[in-house]
C-alpha cells in the first residue's frame, strides 16, 4: 500500500521518497506474486521509479498549495489573495523621479518621452509634454526608465539622448527622487 499524506496539528506529514517505493512494490507484488524481480533496471522496475517521481512530485505540489494558505510561507500571489482579505496590497514597485532644466529656444516643444542619461547611463523620460520659456529654460520632471531604487546626484543626469530641435542642454539641478523596488516579503 501507498502511504498517504497525513495533515496533522503539527503540520503536513508525508512519506519518504523510500517508502512510496516500498508502497509500490508491495502492489506490485499483489498484482503479479510474491516472486517478482523487484530489481529497479527490470522494466516493473522502471514502472516503480517512473511512478515514485510522479507520486512525490504531485505530493509536493499538493504540499506547496496547503502551505501557501499559511502566511509564514505564502509567497506571491497566494500572499497578495491573503492580505487582501485584510485589505490589505503589496506595495508596487515605483521609479524614481528628477527635475531637469531644461536650456534651448524660446517656445521649443518637449515631446513626451524626450530621454536624457545619467552618468551611470541610465535614461530617464518626460511624462508629459513642455515647452521651453521665452527665458530659454524649462523645468520638467524625468522618471528614470528602470523601476526600483536609481540615485542620481545633482548634475548627474545631463545628456541627452536624442535631439531634439531647440534643445540645447539638460541637468537635474538637485538629487532624484529615488524609486522604491516592490515590497516584498
Amino acid at each position: 500500500m501507498i502511504p498517504k499524506i497525513q495533515i496533522t496539528s503539527q503540520g503536513i506529514l508525508a512519506p519518504s521518497t523510500q517508502e512510496v517505493i516500498d508502497g509500490l512494490w508491495q502492489v506490485m507484488r499483489g498484482c503479479f506474486g510474491d516472486n517478482l524481480n523487484t530489481d529497479m533496471n527490470t522494466p516493473q522496475g522502471q514502472l516503480v521509479t517512473t511512478l515514485t517521481a510522479i507520486i512525490t512530485d504531485e505530493r509536493h505540489v499538493f504540499i506547496n498549495l496547503l502551505n501557501s494558505f499559511d502566511p509564514r510561507y505564502a509567497d506571491g500571489m497566494m500572499q497578495d489573495a491573503l492580505a487582501y482579505i485584510y485589505f490589505l496590497q503589496r506595495k508596487r514597485a515605483t521609479k524614481s523621479v528628477a527635475e531637469v532644466m531644461i536650456n534651448g529656444l524660446a517656445n521649443t516643444v518637449i515631446p513626451v518621452g524626450f530621454q536624457v542619461a545619467d552618468d551611470s547611463g541610465k535614461t530617464w523620460s518626460t511624462q508629459i509634454e513642455a515647452r521651453i520659456g521665452d527665458d530659454g529654460l524649462a523645468t520638467v520632471n524625468v522618471h528614470c526608465d528602470v523601476v526600483g531604487r536609481v540615485t542620481a546626484s545633482a548634475g548627474t543626469i545631463n545628456r541627452v539622448i536624442k535631439n531634439v530641435n531647440g534643445i540645447d542642454s539638460a541637468v537635474n539641478k538637485t538629487a532624484a527622487i529615488v524609486g522604491r523596488g516592490e515590497e516584498s516579503r
